[in-house]
């Protein structure tokens, strides 16, 4: 990826939900960074349906990042407390689900990243660091100054 612009955030997410059903694997690196970046009193989902395991690829490149994202688990959409989420970040170029109980005004951030399972098996540990440090910036981008 090339250099990156200074990040452009109006209000940073109190209350995001990461929609991953396209991208399962890059929301579970979503999540870790936004768990580690966000702010105490910020709220993260992470839904995916299906609700597949972590893959073991992410798991690795997250640790070398210094996050364990083993253990993470996405939500049910439908467990999700829709009317409190401010900003929905979405993986994946496809449509936005239906999500009628969103408030008003809600931000939806689309980020149509490459899938790196889709790299040749010799080039995916690669490809799933590029999209590590690539979602690193733009998570950090969400919280430009911590808040």
């Amino acid at each position: 990826m090339s250099e990156h612009p200074p990040a452009l955030v109006t209000t940073s997410p109190r209350r995001l939900l990461i929609l991953a059903t396209e991208r399962p694997v890059l929301g579970s690196m979503a999540e870790g960074f936004a768990r580690q970046l966000s702010p105490e009193d910020c709220r993260v989902w992470l839904a995916a349906e299906p609700r597949p395991a972590v893959h073991e690829l992410a798991i690795q490149v997250m640790s070398e990042a210094g996050i364990d994202i083993a253990n993470l688990e996405p939500t049910p959409l439908d467990a999700v407390p829709l009317a409190e989420v401010d900003t929905v970040l979405v993986f994946g170029a496809g449509p936005l689900p239906a999500l009628p109980d969103l408030a008003p005004g809600v931000r939806r951030i689309t980020w149509p990243l490459d899938d790196p399972m889709a790299a040749p098996a010799a080039e995916r540990v690669d490809a799933f660091r590029e999209m590590r440090d690539e979602i690193r910036w733009r998570m950090a981008s969400l919280w430009p100054r911590g808040d």
